[in-house]
């Protein structure tokens, strides 16, 4: 057994760095991870921005040539070709915003940050149960005064 112990010395050692390399490689997964979830939050926070921009010039737009319809100005072709942008515009906005609301959740996941408070009340209304988690979700969040301008534009 004597002439063994440098050897299993060896075994226990390349066991040890094998497990120090392994928690190196996991911490760097998490920080990658938490990472690359925060760069999509904020590229998609300037989407939402953007397409908040293209929505109002879409509405501002529609509404003048609804003026220019009554004036008898443009066809009706053009009008409705213009509300027809006008849609596009919505769903560009409302994608934006599901995007950015996904990429929330997955920055949390990242984290390990769990959404709901401790004190969450889960026999409470659909409706008091979602304004609590909203409620929290713009307390932590920092883009929620975007969200409330996003809301606005409706």
């Amino acid at each position: 057994k004597v002439f063994q112990y440098p050897r299993r010395r060896e075994v226990v050692e390349d066991q040890d760095a094998l497990l120090d390399k392994r928690a190196l490689a996991l911490t760097m997964a998490v920080m990658t991870q938490v990472h690359v979830s925060r760069a999509r939050f904020y590229h998609l926070k300037k989407e939402l921005v953007t397409a908040g921009e293209y929505h109002n010039v879409q509405k501002r737009l529609v509404e003048q040539m609804r003026a220019e319809s009554k004036a008898d100005r443009i066809s009706q072709q053009t009008l409705i070709r213009e509300e027809m942008n006008m849609l596009v515009a919505d769903a560009k906005l409302d994608v934006a915003y599901a995007s950015l609301q996904s990429a929330f959740a997955n920055t949390y996941a990242a984290i390990g940050l769990d959404p709901y408070r401790d004190d969450l009340d889960t026999s409470q209304s659909v409706r008091a149960l979602s304004q609590s988690l909203r409620g929290v979700w713009f307390e932590r969040g920092d883009y929620s005064a975007k969200l409330k301008q996003t809301a606005a534009l409706r």
